[in-house]
């Protein structure tokens, strides 16, 4: 889809596009990855479990992406495995270097979780980042 639109716009390029955040489309690549990986895991009739990563923007607390993200495991019918969230600061940093992932990331290699689900806040989608 992102090739038809380039596509689009070098041949059309009087054409207004409005393109979306790449925070906005990195969530939205990162809910089709973790529909992929519990749907076989549904399919055998088991209860995915799942932890909480959160993105903080500044050093501000997210009680409100924290319970976001509870209430979205809630509503999927997942089980949080762990009542620990663990919260990285959003920055130009390789993810791989975070804190909070690499947990995640170690938690996902020894069993103890089977995805993670990734809250941003909402002053990071609405360009409040620094």
């Amino acid at each position: 889809m992102d090739i038809e639109r380039e596509r689009d716009a070098m041949w059309n390029p009087d054409k207004v596009g409005i393109e979306t955040d790449e925070l906005v489309r990195l969530m939205n690549n990162h809910c089709d990855v973790l529909e992929r990986r519990l749907n076989p895991i549904e399919a055998v009739s088991r209860i995915p479990r799942v932890c909480s990563h959160l993105l903080v923007a500044r050093d501000c607390d997210p009680t409100r992406s924290r319970d976001a993200a509870r209430d979205y495991a809630i509503r999927k019918r997942w089980r949080l495995s762990t009542p620990q969230v663990f919260t990285d600061r959003l920055g130009a940093t390789d993810p791989f270097l975070w804190q909070g992932w690499a947990t995640v990331r170690q938690q996902s290699r020894s069993g103890f979780v089977d995805a993670a689900c990734r809250v941003l806040p909402r002053s990071t989608l609405l360009g409040d980042r620094r």
